[in-house]
């Protein structure tokens, strides 16, 4: 007993508590179907099935009602089928479903359409619903879509439906659901709904020839209105004034003046002229955003809209609550909206308005047809949610006050040329040599109020040109900028030169300014092999190596160094100097190897010149660096290194040599098949080669110039100052080092060589030649005297050099000439 106890197996959990359907209406027998429905959910959702059939029975007749019982009684069971619930469910059945007309149930199905306001969802469901009586079989998806689509009202939807071939039931649907839910939203994404207050007038075109009457006019008097007719005599409104057209002998509501808007309800105003009335109208507007605000009404948060056109505070009647507000009292004031229609007020109370720490008590007003509650102008004011304005009054300030007339009366050319316009210039030999700058703008120079202008712009006097210069420079914008800024509102004669040196002279701009980029200088051509040679250090997989390569043949030496010192550096070089011979040059750059005591005693010892680049300016030994970057391409394939380097070095080059050719006069033997023949000596045609070498470095020069527009720099002369951008310092120049465009500059940390790159010019503040000797250029082509010393030294650079490289025009312009000419 007790193992049999252990494997039965749990009890279900205990069935939720459902209340049976409601009882059921026999005199509607047409819901039977959908009522015994709901009964077998119950049933089952309520464990009832699991119960015993006699108990599902009287389940199932109470559920039923009253007339149940009776029916029971009636149908054609015995006691023991009465205690089925099948059979008498059946029975049920039978009783209450009658046999269906099904013409009749299509009938139905066929005729059913979209009615107005219904939704798609509401009339698919109806569709259904139909279907199920109908009998189609097979064809039932297909007529549910078809009634789907014949039965909506969008007509532009059904005849696109119409024209899918490929449409489904399902597809159907879904189109049709979708473009209701698109014209939904429609008027939230549109901003098409109507804003409160507004009033939509509908005009209905009549047809010509036809009038519309009022039911008043057609069945009783076309006068007063009355619905008797009655002799003219007798009508109340025979000596009466029409309140809309002011003519006599009839009211205005049976008024037949035309109107361009007709009033689409007419509602008659009982005012009294003693009567307290105040304004109450949203402000109504098509922009998005609404001034509101959250605040505490009561105790209440409240959302309240700020109208300033608004006398008083409401909210809408269906807002109140007794608990909170308290009880609605009689108002004290009429209300009135837009148009004077007078609003259906319900009452008023006390309310106390909170935000933040600031509050006020108003009257609030609960309003019936209002939409959302307003804040009127007592209230927004009280709580300082917005400032009045009262006015804006623009100060009248004298002239004399903002612009200088009184200096000018104080200078002596101004002065002069003040009286010229007033009365008449002189010839312009007559003319004192300081005014002679302003002859030909004689014409434009005119005198309002006491102020000499040039047009539009006000003349300066010299006295105060210096201070207008370093206003017009006063956020450091370029020449171009300043002038622009200049044009609109002072002038001067050679106003343009004079900003050109303020802007150059500045100490600031020079600091921060791009210089551009200087033309190529390209190394010359040697004369024999092993001649010049260039040396570097590169790092690859975490060793490091020494790198020689022939400025002549291009021939290329590594070595692996174990450590990066001097001398591994002397050791490694001898080795292959041994081999090779000692080169008259060596080129490096500046690097500690290079620059200690031992290899100036290495150089000193074997007799070669050694020549280092500047500092941070890799570019000046351009023939290693490129040469570092082929040795890494070679050996990017990680195969032997030394296989790499032997195909390099049997390869030709772009001149048809091999850098074994130039450099031994012979091919060496790789590891492709060769004829014996070929790797014969045979010394090339050296000066065919110097020639081609010397053509292919002009040629690249000439594109490294057009492309980066390069022009030279001026030259620095020592004792002049400069910045130093990278090292963000200032220093002075002591002297030109030895090799190209590099110098050697003193700071505060003591003596550094820089490239001229890498260093900005910083003029001394001088103030600018503001005497007026020259005209204005500023829409003339100027010459060079005009010019300043850096401009001069820059066109003097490019006019000399034997390159081509573009011209600098006084403006800074690079001026090149056409590809096309280049011959």
């Amino acid at each position: 007993m007790e193992a049999a106890a252990a494997a039965a197996p749990p009890a279900p959990p205990p069935a939720p508590q459902l209340a049976p359907p409601g009882k059921f209406d026999f005199t509607d027998a047409n819901e039977w179907p959908r009522w015994m429905k709901r009964f077998e959910r119950y049933r089952i959702a309520s464990g009832l099935d699991k119960q015993s059939e006699e108990f599902q029975v009287n389940a199932f007749m109470y559920a039923a009602g009253d007339d149940a019982e009776d029916i029971l009684n009636v149908l054609p069971l015995t006691d023991a089928e009465k205690k089925s619930y099948k059979r008498v469910t059946e029975a049920f059945n039978a009783h209450c479903v009658s046999k269906r007309n099904i013409i009749f149930e299509r009938a139905c199905f066929n005729r059913r359409s979209q009615e107005p306001g219904e939704s798609v969802e509401s009339f698919i469901t109806a569709v259904h619903t139909l279907a199920e009586h109908c009998e189609f079989g097979v064809l039932r998806e297909e007529l549910i879509r078809d009634r789907i689509v014949v039965g909506i009202r969008d007509a532009r939807l059904s005849e696109s439906l119409q024209l899918d071939a490929a449409l489904t039931l399902e597809k159907a649907i879904t189109r049709v659901k979708q473009s209701a839910a698109v014209k939904k939203q429609q008027p939230v994404i549109r901003g098409t709904e109507q804003a409160t207050g507004q009033v939509e007038v509908i005009y209905k075109k009549t047809s010509r020839g036809q009038k519309e009457k009022n039911d008043t006019q057609s069945s009783g008097c076309g006068r007063c209105g009355h619905s008797k007719k009655h002799l003219w005599k007798d009508c109340p409104a025979r000596d009466a004034e029409c309140r809309k057209c002011h003519k006599k002998g009839h009211f205005a509501k049976t008024c037949r003046s035309g109107s361009v808007v007709h009033d689409i309800t007419q509602v008659q105003m009982e005012s009294n002229e003693n009567e307290d009335f105040a304004f109450l109208g949203e402000m109504c507007s098509k922009e998005p955003s609404e001034w509101i605000e959250l605040l505490r009404l009561n105790g209440d948060e409240t959302i309240f809209k700020l109208d300033t056109g608004a006398e008083v505070t409401a909210i809408p009647s269906s807002m109140h609550s007794i608990k909170k507000h308290g009880t609605l009292q009689s108002p004290p004031k009429v209300l009135y909206g837009p148009g004077r229609h007078k609003l259906d007020v319900k009452g008023c109370f006390k309310g106390k308005l909170t935000i933040k720490e600031r509050a006020t008590e108003q009257l609030v007003y609960a309003v019936g047809d209002l939409s959302k509650p307003l804040l009127g102008l007592p209230a927004i004011e009280a709580l300082k949610l917005i400032s009045r304005l009262h006015t804006v009054e623009g100060k009248k300030e004298d002239v004399k006050t903002q612009y200088p007339t009184v200096k000018q009366k104080a200078d002596p050319v101004c002065a002069k040329l003040i009286s010229y316009c007033k009365t008449e210039w002189p010839e312009k030999h007559a003319l004192p040599p300081d005014l002679g700058p302003y002859w030909p703008e004689r014409e434009s120079l005119t005198v309002a109020g006491e102020l000499l202008l040039r047009g539009q712009r006000i003349v300066v006097p010299h006295c105060m040109r210096q201070e207008i210069l370093h206003d017009l420079h006063s956020g450091h914008q370029g020449i171009v900028k300043c002038r622009a800024r200049a044009r609109q509102s002072v002038w001067w004669p050679g106003l343009s030169v004079h900003i050109s040196q303020m802007v150059e002279n500045c100490s600031t701009c020079s600091q921060h300014k791009a210089e551009h980029r200087e033309p190529l200088l390209t190394t010359p051509v040697q004369d024999r092999p092993w001649q010049r040679v260039g040396t570097d250090l590169f790092f690859w997989e975490k060793k490091t190596y020494l790198l020689i390569v022939d400025y002549f043949s291009r021939y290329l030496e590594v070595a692996h160094l174990y450590v990066a010192s001097s001398e591994t550096v002397v050791a490694a070089l001898k080795d292959v100097f041994g081999r090779h011979g000692v080169p008259e040059t060596v080129m490096s750059d500046n690097g500690p190897q290079y620059s200690g005591a031992p290899f100036k005693a290495f150089a000193t010892e074997y007799g070669f010149t050694h020549i280092t680049s500047s500092p941070r300016y890799p570019q000046a030994n351009g023939e290693a660096e490129r040469a570092v970057a082929t040795v890494k391409g070679l050996w990017k394939g990680g195969g032997e290194k030394a296989k790499a380097l032997l195909s390099y070095r049997a390869t030709p080059l772009e001149s048809g040599y091999s850098p074994a050719q130039l450099l031994m006069g012979r091919q060496i033997r790789s590891t492709i098949p060769q004829l014996p023949t070929s790797l014969r000596p045979r010394w090339p045609n050296v000066n065919s080669y110097r020639k081609s070498e010397k053509q292919a470095k002009k040629k690249q020069q000439q594109r490294y110039n057009l492309r980066h527009r390069a022009r030279p720099l001026h030259l620095l002369q020592p004792g002049q100052n400069v910045w130093l951008p990278r090292e963000n310092k200032k220093g002075t120049v002591i002297q030109h080092a030895t090799t190209p465009r590099s110098y050697i500059i003193h700071t505060d940390e003591g003596q550094v060589r820089r490239n001229r790159t890498h260093m900005r010019a910083i003029q001394h503040p001088q103030p600018c030649q503001t005497t007026p000797d020259t005209p204005d250029k500023d829409s003339e082509p100027g010459n060079t005297d005009t010019l300043t010393p850096v401009i001069r030294e820059t066109i003097r650079h490019t006019i000399t050099d034997g390159t081509n490289t573009p011209y600098v025009t006084f403006s800074g312009r690079a001026s090149r000439p056409p590809v096309r000419l280049d011959l």
